[in-house]
């Protein structure tokens, strides 16, 4: 399908991004970025619209159908989650930041059990597509995407107004602008989502949804890619006297 085509070069970058951060796991100021950019490939790997083998397993052992597809939702949370962690962890000292990840972690887990409810509850669960935008809604879906879409522009809410703070520093504008506009391409797409989803009238097409989402995930993959070789950069390229401590 066309949307798998426009997700593979993303992925592609995803697997360059973790490719060039492999080094970061062990640090703590950087690990949780490249977790994040982890959850995102892993999170679009399960929500391509293709059949699977273990959407088809998962579907065989549970009777509910795009299982794969919610497992793929709490990956792409999980990794928008990610990223404030780590603009938090450069902006808050470490005892203000629990207060912080129950204003993130909370609402997320909520918003997963409601999606999880909805996908259990939904008359539909056994009507399997390999496209999940595509399957008509009822009450039950349309609440799962009004959840996803809620929480998602909750969280990249979120981290706007974090990178907005960061700006402050000019080392780290130019990575923080890319991270903003991430955040704001993707509130987009799930604000068309919503609306898609609010009123099918629209006919928003599931491949610019795609594309959308893609776009903006790319770029976090490319701010993420900058961020590391910023901050390396001293070791590596002594003679670009760039300065450490980008985001």
């Amino acid at each position: 399908m066309l949307e798998g085509v426009v997700a593979t070069p993303v992925l592609l970058i995803i697997g360059w991004c973790l490719w060039v951060r492999r080094h970061t796991w062990r640090l703590r100021w950087d690990r949780a970025l490249t977790m994040c950019i982890l959850f995102q490939g892993i999170g679009f790997a399960l929500c391509m619209p293709y059949p699977s083998y273990l959407g088809k397993l998962l579907f065989a052992l549970t009777g509910i159908a795009h299982l794969r597809d919610f497992i793929g939702h709490l990956f792409l949370i999980s990794g928008t989650c990610a990223v404030i962690y780590t603009a938090a962890c450069r902006l808050l000292p470490d005892s203000d930041l629990d207060p912080l990840l129950r204003k993130i972690e909370v609402p997320s887990a909520v918003a997963a059990f409601i999606m999880l409810a909805c996908r259990v509850q939904d008359p539909l669960r056994g009507k399997d597509q390999p496209n999940f935008l595509e399957v008509g809604c009822d009450g039950w879906l349309t609440a799962y995407w009004l959840t996803l879409g809620a929480i998602e522009i909750y969280l990249a809410g979120y981290l706007i107004r974090l990178m907005l703070a960061m700006r402050a520093c000019p080392r780290s504008r130019v990575t923080t602008d890319m991270f903003t506009v991430a955040a704001v391409i993707g509130i987009v797409s799930i604000a068309a989502l919503i609306a898609r989803t609010i009123a099918p009238s629209l006919n928003v097409s599931s491949t610019w949804l795609w594309a959308a989402l893609c776009a903006s995930s790319a770029l976090v993959a490319a701010a993420a890619i900058r961020s590391w070789n910023v901050r390396r950069a001293p070791f590596t390229h002594p003679e670009w006297n760039l300065p450490m401590g980008d985001t």
